[in-house]
């Protein structure tokens, strides 16, 4: 997919999961659409922004692109202020810092295993190196042996 059509896809299932949100806030008591309509919320924004400045395009797409998102952004805050009136106070933030805590936890726990990784290979290279040293100086020392035989 291009990045331009990529980053309006993002934009186009933001404003799909705040338009569920804002329409039914009221009526749906089910934790999990809320969360889910969240969730595309969340991840429209993302492949906007991993998209947004990664090619240079004309200042039409570069200006509808920006007015878009402007727009979301409002969109964004009038739904955070819902939220926040509907299940209190700060329960948006709350949110956003608690997926933002789990998303830290889980580069951290990725990092944490390359690392591990990483040292299991150096480790593994190490021995390996170590089995070719002690074969070459067997090798070595049966052949001088096996010369001194013949002299």
């Amino acid at each position: 997919m291009e990045p331009i059509s990529t980053a309006l896809t993002g934009l186009a299932l933001a404003r799909s999961g705040i338009a569920f949100i804002r329409e039914n806030m009221n009526s749906v008591q089910d934790a999990a659409q809320i969360g889910q309509q969240l969730a595309s919320i969340f991840q429209g924004f993302d492949e906007f922004n991993k998209e947004r400045y990664s090619q240079k395009t004309g200042f039409k797409d570069v200006a509808s692109e920006m007015i878009e998102y402007k727009n979301l952004q409002n969109d964004l805050y009038n739904l955070k202020v819902q939220i926040n009136m509907t299940y209190g106070h700060g329960f948006y933030e709350s949110i956003v810092a608690e997926r933002k805590k789990r998303i830290e936890e889980r580069e951290e726990k990725i990092k944490q295993a390359r690392i591990k990784r990483r040292k299991e290979m150096e480790e593994v290279q190490s021995i390996l190196l170590k089995m070719f040293v002690v074969v070459g100086l067997a090798a070595t020392a049966a052949l001088m042996v096996i010369s001194s035989l013949y002299v």
